[in-house]
């Protein structure tokens, strides 16, 4: 489990008072061996995002939580908010299929970006970076329009939660 107090550094001592939104992430087995394998420092750097400053609400839920994630079927990523004790408070299912064309073109991208990063050419860099951001700004629309009526989220978070679900579907290598 990832808390925000417990997993930075820079976490000021004795800030144990209790706070309303999200505590934490857990990941199901599956989904936390693909974060300890892949490439994903980007997932970590998601999750600690979404723990530190998340503007997520899931719907009904007005006191702290944990937000669990799983795979559900092939593509579909199960949301649990879980209060003290483990409660689940609030749970609901992203589909994957909206998700599915959004992922794919950003690894193409991110692909593309890794490769103009090996060959240094500085206005290809520029081009595939202002694609591949154009490209994560969507999959996070298509992430936060899939939640609507289940989790309110700010853009950023959804950014944040796209990156993490992109993580979560990249092969380790």
């Amino acid at each position: 489990m990832f808390h925000p107090q417990q997993d930075r550094p820079d976490a000021p001592s004795g800030t144990d008072a209790p706070r309303s939104g999200l505590t934490g992430i857990v990941l199901d087995a599956p989904l936390q061996a693909v974060i300890d394998a892949a490439t994903t420092r980007d997932g970590a750097q998601a999750i600690a995002a979404l723990i530190e400053d998340a503007d997520i609400r899931p719907h009904g839920v007005d006191t702290a939580f944990t937000l669990h994630i799983a795979r559900h079927g092939r593509d579909d990523i199960t949301l649990e908010s879980r209060g003290q004790g483990g409660v689940v408070l609030h749970a609901c299912t992203v589909p994957g299929g909206p998700l599915r064309q959004p992922l794919r073109d950003y690894a193409l991208m991110v692909e593309g970006f890794q490769d103009a990063l090996r060959d240094a050419n500085p206005m290809r860099i520029q081009a595939i970076d202002a694609g591949r951001r154009m490209l994560h700004t969507q999959g996070a629309e298509t992430l936060s329009q899939s939640l609507a009526g289940q989790i309110a989220l700010s853009a950023h978070s959804a950014r944040n939660l796209f990156t993490l679900f992109f993580s979560l579907t990249r092969n380790p290598k």
